[in-house]
């Protein structure tokens, strides 16, 4: 079994933070246009890479990136531990039913309404979230195959292509 991680594409507050080196208060941003290019462009790619399940955080700019590579081939599971660490405006996630309701063909309901890091928030709304916090995220990712709730869904040998 393979695990690939990716990196989804330029966001609306990557590239607005980019100018600035500040935070936009751009709340979980789409993509932006080169990001949505970019996530094209490394379709043919990925596919050769023979992904038959795909993991993504419910930020919108992941579940925007997936979209765009994968073109809804591919079985798509949401999951909120794999995810950026909270720091930004562009960390702070949607709340599932508004999620849902944009994106009716993938499954939210197992989601809490606050499924980003909760922790003490700054003057903005944003969590500043620990380190410890991120380790305990990529801890949870390697053991992702191990788990009921994804063994029930999948059958070795898989590849499985987490988006982040």
């Amino acid at each position: 079994m393979s695990i690939y991680l990716i990196r989804h594409a330029q966001s609306e507050f990557n590239a607005a933070y980019g100018k600035t080196m500040r935070d936009p208060m751009i709340f979980d941003a789409p993509l932006s246009e080169l990001g949505k290019s970019q996530a094209i462009k490394v379709r043919d790619e990925v596919a050769l890479l023979n992904v038959n399940n795909v993991i993504v955080s419910p930020l919108t700019r992941t579940l925007e990136t997936a979209e765009l590579i994968f073109q809804r081939s591919l079985p798509i599971t949401i999951d909120a531990n794999v995810r950026e660490q909270t720091s930004h405006s562009g960390d702070v996630g949607t709340h599932p039913e508004k999620l849902a309701a944009d994106w009716a063909h993938l499954d939210f309901s197992h989601l809490p309404a606050h499924w980003w890091h909760k922790g003490e928030e700054d003057a903005y709304g944003i969590p500043d979230e620990p380190l410890a916090a991120l380790e305990s995220v990529l801890r949870h990712l390697w053991r992702l195959p191990d788990e009921q709730k994804y063994t029930q869904q999948l059958s070795l040998p898989m590849e499985i292509l987490s988006v982040c």
